[in-house]
């Protein structure tokens, strides 16, 4: 059996495919239904941030929500544009619910840690 790789190769360069990556990892968080990583902290974070924004109408968006927003674009950099696709292709496809699901993955504020490992 052969996995999907996002990495295409050509001739002194990769291509990735950032949609499809972005996609399988944010399917794998909500698979297990935690965060287990400061990076995948950012991206849910990102895509929760994002999705409300986009979901939102213009005359509800503050100064603060706009601010975050661009501070999100210089974090998360190329990825903005792929996390903004995925977003948009759910609200096209009716499937907002993932967008709240993420919306409660992001509430929490830490990357869950393994047990024992309280670091007192």
């Amino acid at each position: 059996m052969k996995f999907w790789n996002p990495f295409k190769k050509t001739r002194n360069a990769v291509t990735i495919n950032l949609k499809k990556a972005i996609q399988e990892n944010v399917d794998k968080i909500l698979r297990e239904g935690k965060i287990k990583t400061k990076e995948d902290r950012v991206l849910i974070t990102a895509i929760s941030r994002i999705g409300r924004f986009l979901r939102s109408r213009n005359d509800q968006v503050s100064r603060e929500d706009i601010s975050y927003l661009e501070e999100q674009q210089k974090e998360i950099g190329l990825f903005f544009p792929a996390i903004t696709e995925i977003i948009l292709d759910w609200k096209e496809e009716g499937k907002l619910d993932i967008l709240d699901k993420i919306d409660k993955l992001a509430e929490n504020r830490r990357p869950n840690r393994k047990e024992g490992s309280h670091g007192r």
